[in-house]
């Protein structure tokens, strides 16, 4: 049995009828050491996995068309 951990909230998810695996894929910004360099960018790619409970709470709402 394929256990499935929320990375929000860090429970157990005991409904089987319902799993989030997301992948985010996020831009990070590191500030130069030296005076006159340029900040340097690297793309970071994580896998989450999210239970019903907190999609509902946070995410969903930032997927819908607002009209």
């Amino acid at each position: 049995m394929i256990k499935i951990i929320c990375d929000i909230c860090k429970k157990e998810s005991t409904d089987k009828d319902f799993a989030c695996d997301m992948t985010v894929i996020e831009d990070l910004v590191s500030m130069p050491v030296e005076k006159n360099s340029l900040p340097q960018t690297t793309r970071v790619k994580r896998m989450l996995q999210v239970c019903k409970g907190c999609f509902y709470t946070h995410i969903s709402k930032h997927l819908k068309d607002e009209k």
